[in-house]
């Protein structure tokens, strides 16, 4: 039976110990489908998993098992830290997943109050020791006006080596993290990589560029940029994306997509802390029907 949350800070952790649990046990013992129907009542309206079926969400974590990696096979999970908004409606849970002998990850759990319940809004995975697999740019980016993130990279003669479907060995597994329904939904990829950037030096330095690039597609030249180099353009004052460190309200609009489903754009516009608004464009892709949806572009401009 999933663990209903109390009303206090350690419902949150109960949450997310049972979440934790159940995708471990369910993977192992081969019952993800019996384990997902406890997780779905786990999760909160704000999830794009609570569209899933329990048939749907096991097929998904079994299609992305290389993202859920340290979730799936942990032996010992250890709290690190856990912070509740002022309002006591949204809390921040950071937890260290060990195994037998080394640690596997972190994930960084992100909840809201329903009912006086907590539920799971996203869960962001981090492997151990793999960083986002980038190359370093040999100049910092130039100082004038741009719309686009994507823009500044310089050119390479050699051309990239495209990213391999999910079914097959998935370089996002290397390259940093992941978040429940991240991998299939435009709005979670947009919603991982904001609030990523929001916090983006938590729980380490520049770890929230580092979970940006992890989402960018090699169409974007951003791919190419380290996550120190991303920084630099979030915090030049010459561009707009200041924001993207700041916002204290997120305001997705619907997104839209392509005949195929294979493209789509997605507005959202932040609230910024003197009450103005941003509006943020992303437009992303996927690789195919089981493929992850990457951004391609990325830009901010003051909404009218």
């Amino acid at each position: 039976q999933a663990a209903a949350a109390s009303t206090d800070d350690d419902g949150a952790e109960a949450v997310v110990r049972e979440a934790a649990r159940l995708l471990r046990d369910g993977h192992r013992d081969d019952k993800l489908i019996k384990a997902s129907k406890q997780i779905l009542t786990l999760v909160s309206p704000k999830n794009n998993a609570v569209n899933l079926n329990a048939n749907a969400f096991a097929r998904s974590v079994e299609t992305h098992r290389a993202h859920y990696g340290p979730l799936l096979t942990w032996q010992a999970l250890e709290l690190k830290s856990q912070d509740t908004s002022k309002d006591g409606q949204r809390c921040v849970v950071r937890t260290l997943l060990e195994g037998a002998t080394s640690q596997l990850g972190t994930a960084v759990w992100t909840l809201s109050r329903h009912d006086d319940r907590w539920l799971i809004d996203a869960v962001l995975v981090q492997p151990a020791g793999e960083a986002a697999t980038v190359e370093r740019a040999p100049s910092p980016p130039p100082k004038k006006k741009k719309k686009a993130v994507e823009e500044p990279p310089p050119p390479e003669k050699e051309k990239p080596k495209e990213r391999e479907p999910v079914a097959q060995q998935n370089p996002l597994a290397a390259a940093g993290a992941t978040s429940f329904g991240a991998l299939t939904s435009p709005r979670w990829v947009a919603k991982t990589v904001l609030s990523a950037l929001r916090t983006i030096d938590e729980p380490e330095q520049n770890h929230g560029s580092g979970v940006a690039l992890t989402f960018v597609s090699t169409k974007n030249p951003a791919h190419k940029l380290t996550p120190e180099l991303f920084r630099k353009y979030i915090d030049d004052e010459s561009y707009p994306y200041g924001v993207l460190k700041r916002w204290l309200e997120m305001n997705p609009e619907d997104v839209t997509f392509d005949d195929d489903k294979r493209k789509a754009s997605h507005d959202v516009t932040l609230i910024d802390v003197d009450g103005s608004e941003r509006l943020v464009t992303i437009e992303l892709s996927k690789a195919d029907d089981v493929g992850p949806w990457l951004i391609d572009r990325f830009w901010c401009e003051e909404a009218y």
